[in-house]
């Protein structure tokens, strides 16, 4: 089985696709920092739910932290999505081997001022509540619209003092920022030896030396598994406190859900805005698009051991026909294959039976309710693959709503076709 998770370097490196994909997305970078004068460089890596945006976060974490020593900051969104973003980054940055002393004590100082921001808030919304409390008593009497007016608005007077403190000491918290990445940025980096080595051996081989300042990289993963507005606040919050020069963003992001929510926030019409320049492209200085691909030895890695290099071939020339699909997708139909093998428990496995794994898996893990499905109806996969006209059970209603299916099913009949017709020329 294949583990759904970011593939390791090793792996990436060994395939020349993937290795190629990596050295020209820091190419690229390194060619936007080094032209780039005045705040951050900022880039998405964009795509859909599964297709590889953390292997490439991932991947850019171990490029600069253990190949270039850049200090280096993995902040996964989804983990604090109740809280203000930029507490936790701060923390992060705090924590760095790089940031010792004094200078820890500045982010210290940073996250006193931002949270103190937050809790007057918070105190003054929960005395609000309080002051809709009809029966409360104060000083032995009923609290009178006059007397709770009178309180709220010294809760205000306070509040805009605190506001407008916090808000005096802003300029001086970026500046405090600023010179805590300096600091990091000149500190003393560890780093892991054996991939730093992995790096090395590769970049030499192909005569890369990219980066020749250093910088303080910042990589945001999961953005995805935020709601949209949740998302967007994330993004907004790095733009304003991380525009500082020698700061490299890299975040990935689900450009289409992001889109959509920006469109409905600010009421644009989405008529009109397809016409103009699209809104994420205005925070970005560079978009690196994941698209979905085809099945390669990556994929295969795992299966080839289990059913031999000649059948491991055949799945991967009969999914190789299919239009192409998410990486995430890719892994779990290997991984149900590999299970129908397993359960099979036989060891001359043909190409035959094989072929029907291969069919059943793709319907599994392309159609959502394909699942449900098949646990209802047990001979589907086989009414399917056989493509009997056999009623019972309701198992033509069935095909025809796979068949007709616009809504969820995520590649077209044509590739039904294609298994099907894979299943002849090899039978």
């Amino acid at each position: 089985m294949i583990l759904d998770k970011p593939l390791e370097i090793q792996n990436l490196l060994d395939n020349e696709e993937t290795k190629q994909q990596l050295i020209t997305f820091v190419k690229t970078i390194d060619e936007l920092a080094s032209g780039h004068e005045g705040g951050n460089v900022s880039v998405a890596v964009t795509g859909d739910w599964g297709s590889g945006k953390t292997t490439i976060l991932k991947s850019c974490q171990s490029y600069f932290s253990d190949y270039k020593n850049f200090p280096v900051v993995f902040y996964e969104a989804w983990k604090y999505q109740d809280e203000d973003p930029l507490l936790p980054l701060l923390l992060q940055i705090s924590n760095l081997d790089e940031v010792t002393g004094n200078i820890k004590k500045k982010v210290t100082s940073i996250i006193k001022t931002t949270t103190a921001a937050g809790m007057t808030l918070y105190d003054t919304l929960v005395s609000g509540i309080k002051l809709g409390i009809g029966k409360t008593e104060i000083d032995g009497g009923e609290l009178t619209f006059e007397k709770a007016i009178s309180r709220g608005e010294k809760f205000m007077e306070l509040l805009n003092k605190k506001y407008f403190d916090a808000a005096s000491k802003r300029q001086e918290n970026l500046e405090a920022l600023s010179e805590v990445i300096q600091f990091a940025i000149n500190g003393k980096h560890k780093y892991d030896a054996e991939r730093k080595e992995l790096w090395s051996n590769e970049c030499d081989e192909n005569a890369i030396n990219l980066f020749n300042d250093k910088k303080f990289v910042i990589l945001i993963d999961d953005l995805d598994r935020l709601l949209p507005g949740k998302a967007f606040k994330v993004i907004e919050t790095i733009r304003f406190y991380f525009d500082i020069e020698d700061v490299i963003v890299i975040m990935g992001v689900n450009d289409e859900l992001l889109e959509k929510y920006i469109l409905g926030h600010y009421g644009i019409n989405n008529s009109e805005h397809k016409k103009g320049e699209k809104f994420i492209d205005k925070i970005f200085h560079w978009q690196y698009e994941l698209t979905s691909v085809k099945i390669s030895p990556v994929h295969l890695r795992k299966l080839d051991d289990l059913i031999g290099h000649d059948n491991s071939n055949y799945v991967k020339d009969t999914l190789y026909n299919l239009d192409p699909l998410t990486h995430r997708k890719l892994i779990k139909i290997i991984n149900k294959i590999e299970e129908k093998v397993l359960l099979a428990n036989n060891t001359n496995i043909t190409k035959s039976l094989l072929h029907k794994f291969i069919f059943e898996a793709v319907i599994y893990e392309t159609f959502p309710e394909g699942q449900y499905l098949l646990r209802k109806l047990p001979g589907l996969v086989k009414e399917l693959f056989d493509q009997t006209n056999d009623d019972e059970d309701g198992v033509k209603k069935v095909k025809e709503k796979f068949e007709n299916d616009e809504t969820y099913f995520e590649f077209p009949q044509r590739n039904f076709e294609s298994l099907l017709e894979s299943k002849e020329v090899n039978a």
